[in-house]
């Protein structure tokens, strides 16, 4: 069992997977006739800064050096490049 303070890989992992969710939600709502030029361009510069973000929150965990050796590993091994 997990004392509730206690990070676990999911912590971490759940972050990107909901920024992934959005590109893709992004990415439908991109590929939508229902919307003007102008508005898929505002579309797609939320996506790209989205997107270097996700890159971002991947090389801050990976430089957490707080993080118990172990989760550490797991860390690498997810997010490592």
């Amino acid at each position: 069992m997990v004392e509730k303070n206690e990070l676990v890989l999911e912590d971490f992992t759940d972050v990107t997977d909901y920024i992934f969710k959005a590109l893709e939600k992004i990415n439908t709502l991109f590929a939508s006739s229902s919307l003007t030029e102008e508005e898929k361009s505002k579309l797609g510069r939320l996506g790209r800064s989205i997107h270097s973000a996700g890159h971002e929150i991947d090389h801050l965990f990976l430089s957490l050096e707080s993080v118990p050796s172990e989760l550490k590993k797991a860390l690498q091994a997810h997010y490592g490049h």
